[in-house]
């Protein structure tokens, strides 16, 4: 269960609001703008997300939990 969302792209403020991420760990990958970012990957289990992450050699990436 993971990859939802790949690639979009949006201001954390508003990318915690969407429905596909409610209640599961964001992957994200940050952007020139300090408060945006693109989603890289997510998943309501974070050993999941973050071996997938490591499996990418996605290393620049920051890891929130979306309530």
């Amino acid at each position: 269960m993971g990859s939802q969302g790949k690639g979009t792209r949006g201001r954390w403020s508003e990318l915690r609001g969407q429905r596909e991420y409610r209640g599961r760990w964001v992957a994200l990958r940050p952007s020139s703008e300090p408060a945006d970012g693109e989603v890289v990957d997510a998943d309501e289990d974070l050993a999941a997300l973050c071996s997938r992450i490591r499996a990418a050699e996605q290393t620049s990436c920051s890891i929130v939990f979306c309530e």
